[in-house]
């Protein structure tokens, strides 16, 4: 069973931003100035948007953002009681009731050391969905023991890649005496940060990672399944930044002989082929099976679908990817396709210009669906045709040469 995380509603995510906001002022002194009245201020409005149990979490998460600017206290002795407490914490993190964990964490704290306990919060609110919140736990735990590597690479996965980007390169600078997982984790948030990464960032990364995943695991105990598919992955993911497709596709094919049904290295292997062999969309056809919760695998197989005539399956793809966050270009594109393939299958016209017009309202530069609109009024109002003027759409190679291969970095994170 895979635990689901929260459903954040919009009030809620605008609330825990101010209470982060809040704990940041007030770390520095500041939780009596004029701009943390100002956040208090506004966040009033989404504070009563909030239902009962979104309002127990969010003063819940401000509780626990104050124990970090506390002095850390040495941890009570462990004791049979607390220790089934702690055993209980565990079991509802794992069947993701994540309410019932933070709720033990909370009463049973001092019996756990500081580093571990903002450690353990983090884990928590990650895995409920509240990055934003985790990372600045799991930066906690890495504060309090710089040398415990596990620490170091959660909080750096978590945090705002261009923040901890010298703490990466210092690790990086290190790689040869750092275990992979620190070293995939590094690598990993690095990427993230698409906008700021170079080629030569992409050439290094790669090497490293080249020179780690030849390790043996006596070498390096952190060689696990789990860190080496992600280090594969994420030489992959360099390699195709660089240009060198085959070898990224060589190192995807790497990662999914350790794991055969992994989604991201599914969708990875087969977003970088598809336009290059005609017809080959089993990996995002597999991706979609497993369960990817990412745009780009449905945008492919929506495409393809468009293209084969398949417009059914289009539609269907098209509104799968529409569920996920993706750029407005993107999610145009995606309108635009349904629309398409609406007309074709004989959608009540206003059901046809309604998706036009959300195509052009993502994307007001999109001047192929303002076309294609043409091209649909053009054919209701002419007689039935053998030889109807056909929609536009891009070919698959021009479509996946306009999908930058560094996107991936940030659904692997």
């Amino acid at each position: 069973m895979n635990p689901k995380p929260w459903t954040l509603s919009p009030a809620y995510t605008e609330f825990a931003r101010s209470v982060r906001e809040l704990h940041h002022l007030a770390a520095e002194g500041r939780e009596e100035s004029p701009e943390a009245d100002e956040i208090r201020e506004a966040s009033d409005g989404p504070w009563y948007a909030l239902s009962e149990i979104e309002k127990t979490r969010a003063a819940g998460l401000s509780g626990d953002l104050d124990t970090l600017i506390e002095p850390p206290s040495e941890a009570l002795p462990m004791n049979p009681q607390a220790q089934s407490k702690l055993n209980e914490f565990y079991e509802a993190r794992e069947r993701g009731d994540w309410d019932r964990a933070l709720a033990l964490l909370r009463r049973w704290a001092k019996y756990i050391s500081p580093p571990l306990l903002a450690f353990l919060r983090g884990t928590v609110w990650r895995d409920a969905g509240d990055r934003e919140s985790a990372a600045l736990f799991f930066e906690r735990a890495h504060r309090l023991e710089p040398a415990h590597t596990h620490y170091f690479a959660s909080y750096v996965a978590q945090a705002d890649p261009a923040r901890v980007r010298p703490e990466i390169d210092r690790a990086l600078d290190e790689a040869e005496s750092q275990p992979l997982s620190l070293i995939v984790s590094s690598i990993g948030a690095a990427g993230r940060s698409v906008e700021s990464c170079t080629v030569a960032d992409y050439r290094r990364f790669a090497e490293i990672l080249e020179r780690v995943l030849g390790r043996s695991t006596e070498a390096d105990s952190s060689l696990d399944a789990r860190f080496r598919r992600h280090g594969y992955l994420f030489l992959g993911l360099n390699r195709e930044s660089l240009g060198e497709t085959h070898a990224a596709a060589e190192a995807y094919t790497r990662g999914l002989a350790i794991d055969p049904d992994n989604a991201l290295l599914l969708a990875a292997r087969g977003g970088l082929r598809y336009g290059s062999r005609p017809g080959e969309v089993g990996d995002l056809e597999r991706a979609v099976r497993v369960g990817v919760d990412y745009i780009w695998p449905y945008y492919f197989l929506a495409h393809h679908r468009f293209r084969e005539g398949r417009f059914r399956e289009c539609l269907q793809f098209a509104a799968d990817a529409l569920k996920f966050d993706g750029p407005d270009s993107t999610r145009s594109e995606l309108s635009e396709w349904i629309a398409i393939a609406r007309a074709e299958l004989r959608f009540p016209p206003d059901m046809v210009r309604e998706a036009f017009e959300e195509a052009v309202r993502l994307d007001p530069s999109n001047e192929r669906a303002r076309r294609n609109r043409e091209v649909y009024e053009a054919r209701l109002a002419s007689p039935p045709s053998d030889d109807p003027r056909p929609f536009e759409a891009r070919s698959a190679r021009e479509l996946r040469a306009s999908v930058p291969p560094g996107i991936w970095f940030k659904g692997a994170a």
